[in-house]
């Protein structure tokens, strides 16, 4: 899984690529949905440190994200960067598992 940043001129710039997870279910019992949901918890930020709060766990992980980004030349603040959109894309290889066809579409 990859969690990244589309710039306006529509590169992609990485900002995580060590998330994921695992589920003892098989493909099939798995929705886009669930997909979605889970996908937000994984990089999101993590759980307050002991003693720590939420917020300042939020503020540590975008602050993080922005200066992932502020290395590759992009400069946000954290105001906007949290209020940008965050979509969640399935590729097609997860789609087609889901759907119960992990080749793919018959040629």
């Amino acid at each position: 899984m990859r969690f990244g940043a589309e710039l306006d001129d529509g590169e992609f710039v990485v900002l995580l690529d060590d998330r994921g997870w695992t589920s003892s279910g098989t493909w099939t019992q798995v929705s886009v949905a669930e997909v979605d949901e889970t996908t937000r918890v994984v990089v999101g930020p993590d759980e307050p440190r002991d003693g720590g709060t939420w917020e300042e766990a939020e503020t540590s992980h975008w602050d993080g994200l922005r200066e992932i980004l502020a290395e590759q030349g992009v400069e946000i603040g954290l105001v906007g960067l949290r209020s940008l959109p965050h979509d969640v894309v399935p590729g097609t290889r997860l789609l087609n598992r889901i759907a119960g066809n992990p080749s793919g579409p018959s040629s």
